[in-house]
C-alpha cells in the first residue's frame, strides 16, 4: 500500500565526522550522486510523494542494512548501537 507521503533523509556533500548522524555514500551510477556525500540520518522529514522528483539512484541492500541501526537509534527505537 502506497501512502501520499514518504520519509526523507537529507543528503549533503559537506562531510562531518559524526558517525551516529552521518553515513557516507559514494558518487557513482548506482547512487546517482555526482559527489561523494553523506546521508544526514538525524534530518528526517515527511514529504508529499507528489512533490518528489524522479529517482536519481538507489542504495544497495548492504547499504540499507548498514543504515538501519543508525535510523533506529536516531528516532529513539534503540538506546544504543550494536
Amino acid at each position: 500500500m502506497e501512502t501520499d507521503t514518504v520519509l526523507v533523509c537529507l543528503i549533503s556533500s559537506s562531510f562531518r565526522d559524526s558517525p551516529l548522524h552521518r553515513f557516507s555514500l559514494p558518487a557513482d551510477e548506482a547512487t546517482g550522486l555526482r559527489q561523494a556525500s553523506q546521508v544526514m540520518v538525524d534530518k528526517i522529514f515527511a514529504a508529499k510523494r507528489e512533490k518528489c522528483g524522479k529517482v536519481i539512484g538507489r542504495l544497495d541492500q548492504a547499504t540499507m542494512v548498514a543504515l538501519g541501526p543508525l535510523l533506529t537509534f536516531v528516532v529513539g527505537l534503540r538506546d544504543e548501537l550494536g
